[in-house]
Parts: C-alpha cells; structure tokens; sequence
C-alpha cells in the first residue's frame, strides 16, 4: 500500500509542468457567512462548489483574513488538479497562466484527509 501511494503521488508531480510565475496562497477555512451565493455549497474544509448556469465553479479564499482585504478564486471546477501534500495544512493553491495571462489551470495541494473531505466535489468533473 504505501508503494502504491509513493508511485501516485511521485506520477501526480510529474504531471505538472514546472514552470509558473503564479506564487502558491494558503487558503481559508470555509464558513458559512462568507459565500457568495446562498445555493453554494462547502466542499470540505476550504473550498466552495457553485453551479452556474449548468456549469460547476470552485472557489476559494485566500489572503488577508481582515474583512474586505481577504481575495477570492474563482475557476471552473475542471481547471482543478489536486496533489495530496502531507505538509500543506492548510491547503494551498497555485494558479498557472498562459503567455497571454489566462488562467489554464488551478493546482492545489492539501492533505489525504483533506482531499478526503473535499473529494466527492474534486472527482465531479
């Protein structure tokens, strides 16, 4: 079992190009008075799924937990690759961009348990 376990997280970073200018931001703990639609949902401890006009979005906060200066990601739930890291308590979040600026894909990195928690909305792609 633990084989197995090295082998996918060893295939899961090499999935990964190297190269991004985009820093790595802790996220926030979810709570109940900071979503943004009253329809969305938690999902786990740190992340928000939300439906859209038929299409899922997960987000997330970050940055300064002081009221109004704190930031919010929004992407599409199938930019989303997660990589399980015993170390990232609390999870942390990497967006990577194209030479023009967009978004192309949104890496987070969180715990086994976490990703335990917040597996069911990560897999629904």
């Amino acid at each position: 079992m633990r084989h197995l376990l090295c082998l996918m997280l060893l295939l899961s970073t090499l999935a990964f190009p190297q190269a991004s200018n985009e820093p790595e931001d802790a996220l926030q703990k979810t709570a109940p008075d900071r979503k943004l639609n009253k329809e969305d949902v938690p999902c786990g401890n740190y992340l928000w799924i939300s439906t859209k006009t038929g299409t899922k979005f997960l987000y997330y906060f970050f940055g300064s937990t002081e009221w109004g200066k704190g930031k919010v990601g929004f992407y599409q739930q199938s930019l989303s690759h997660v990589a399980v890291n015993a170390e990232k308590e609390p999870p942390t979040v990497q967006r990577i961009k194209d030479a023009e600026g967009g978004v192309t894909e949104i890496r987070i990195q969180m715990t086994a348990r976490e990703l335990s928690a917040s597996g069911a909305c990560l897999s629904e792609r």
